[in-house]
């Protein structure tokens, strides 16, 4: 069974996508701290570990669809 990780520049678009304040959630639902999901946003942490871009993929991915559905 293959393992789909998202690209750090999957996480970037994502990222893009929300609004300042968003990222608090964000950050409420993956224990990213903010200067940290800024800097990913930014393109500032071109690399990002596995785990930290799979968890704010998750979140964003819930978050935005939860904001198309409203």
């Amino acid at each position: 069974m293959a393992i789909s990780i998202p690209s750090s520049d999957d996480v970037r678009t994502l990222l893009l996508k929300l609004r300042q304040r968003d990222l608090r959630d964000v950050f409420e639902q993956t224990g990213v701290p903010v200067p940290t999901l800024v800097k990913i946003r930014q393109g500032t942490t071109r690399n990002p570990g596995i785990e930290t871009v799979r968890s704010i993929y998750r979140a964003c991915l819930l978050y935005t669809s939860d904001a198309a559905d409203e």
